[in-house]
């Protein structure tokens, strides 16, 4: 039996829900019960895979993205309730809220505090997001959750200005905060790294190259994290020899030195 048909049998029939005339939002409604109930028993979120909505639906792969869950509950919904169904793509990085938790119970998240290593309980954090709406709602089969608005789950969509060195430190969500990617670390779910919060008082622990010290001096530009790297990074350019370049980056973002 292909997942289509478990999905479409239960634990919701589908087929009586039809015949009773339910209502376009109810009967979306219980599809994503029944798809999330066979999601939980028969795939795995895995951050990189490849796996298509097609492969998911006939059984041909186990592993799954959020987008490839996702493309596979609309694939779904069309098919068997022909309604309309807008995939919606939150475009790069994206921080989620701690409460909304994967489908895949073994994945907790990838953002963790560095006062608690391993613990990784601060949410999630994608490069890209995938759901799809339909009937004004918000279905996110990734997070197995229902939203009544878009950005219901989103803690932090980062502008360009946030993303202080790209792929290694983000502005972060609380004041004197910063996001370091800690590339040596493997969380279910995710091949390589994990986010650490790094409180600004410890920034020089975590962030030891002078280049990502260069660019939070320079982007941030004030409060504790910012000084803190400033100072940090005169160093490092000094002792290389290259203090005139640390001068003139920090010239061209509009800071005396």
């Amino acid at each position: 039996m292909s997942a289509r048909e478990d999905i479409w049998k239960g634990p919701v029939n589908m087929d009586e829900l039809l015949k009773k005339g339910k209502q376009p939002r109810e009967l979306v409604d219980s599809l994503f019960t029944n798809f999330m109930y066979y999601a939980k028993r028969n795939w795995k979120y895995i951050a990189s895979a490849s796996a298509g909505g097609e492969a998911l639906l006939n059984g041909t792969a186990t592993q799954v993205p959020c987008g490839g869950i996702a493309t596979a509950l609309k694939m779904l919904i069309e098919e068997k309730l022909h309604q309309t169904v807008q995939y919606i793509t939150i475009s790069g990085y994206v921080w989620t809220k701690p409460n909304f938790l994967c489908f895949d119970q073994e994945v907790k998240g990838n953002v963790f505090r560095a006062e608690a290593p391993g613990v990784y309980n601060q949410g999630c954090f994608f490069n890209e997001h995938y759901f799809i709406q339909c009937n004004g709602k918000f279905y996110d089969p990734c997070l197995n959750s229902i939203y009544n608005t878009q950005n219901e789950a989103v803690l932090k969509h980062y502008n360009v200005n946030e993303i202080i060195s790209k792929g290694a430190v983000m502005a972060g969500n609380e004041p004197n905060t910063l996001l370091v990617f800690r590339k040596e670390l493997k969380v279910p779910g995710w091949q390589q790294g994990a986010w650490m919060i790094v409180n600004a008082a410890n920034l020089q622990r975590y962030v030891t190259d002078k280049y990502d010290l260069l660019y939070i001096s320079t982007k941030l530009k004030t409060g504790k994290a910012a000084e803190a790297a400033r100072a940090a990074s005169k160093k490092l350019f000094t002792d290389a020899g290259r203090l005139q370049t640390w001068k003139d980056e920090h010239t061209r973002a509009g800071i005396r030195v």
